[in-house]
């Protein structure tokens, strides 16, 4: 896995001198970097195949497109103004048909996003997530930009399952996500 240091220094940004590099925080420089899915256009040439013949499912994508109902309130929707940050009438929805109290309903702009502020809140430098093949980059990835680590698991319970109280004993864990 390529590191942040190295692919700063690779473009000619030292650590250790003014400047850019020299403003970065020192874990960030052994930090990976986010491994991103390849675009469309790229995997199917390597693949063989017509780009609308490719279904990405690695990238969370659905081959089928939008609901008609979707397409069409996106095609009325003001694009032109932020819409609420607190998200209050979606969060309503949801909370309305979940029986979920609002406040304990978090959106984002995807799962990247969530993780992303899930480990800004509670990973500290130092502290250990595990990951779980296989499994999503952004867990390790948002470990590391947050000075934590990543710790491979890959010891099973009955059924294929880990006991999810046992691993975050065993690592002193703050967040743990098993499959």
């Amino acid at each position: 896995m390529a590191r942040i240091g190295e692919s700063l220094s690779s473009k000619g940004v030292s650590l250790d001198t003014p400047g850019i590099g020299g403003l970065l925080r020192r874990h960030l420089a052994t930090a990976g970097t986010f491994a991103s899915v390849d675009p469309p256009e790229v995997l199917a040439r390597r693949a063989g195949v017509p780009e609308d013949k490719l279904i990405r499912l690695n990238a969370n994508e659905s081959p089928y497109g939008c609901s008609p109902a979707v397409a069409e309130a996106l095609a009325s929707a003001s694009l032109n103004v932020y819409p609420d940050p607190m998200q209050r009438s979606v969060r309503k929805s949801l909370a309305d048909s979940t029986g979920i109290d609002a406040s304990n309903i978090v959106l984002g702009s995807g799962s990247g996003e969530l993780i992303d502020l899930l480990f800004r809140i509670f990973v500290d430098p130092d502290d250990s997530i595990i990951e779980c093949d296989p499994t999503f980059g952004m867990y390790r990835f948002c470990a590391g930009v947050a000075g934590g680590r990543g710790r491979d698991w890959h010891d099973r319970g009955p059924g294929g399952r880990q006991d999810q109280l046992a691993v975050r004993q065993r690592f002193g864990l703050r967040i743990a996500r098993l499959q």
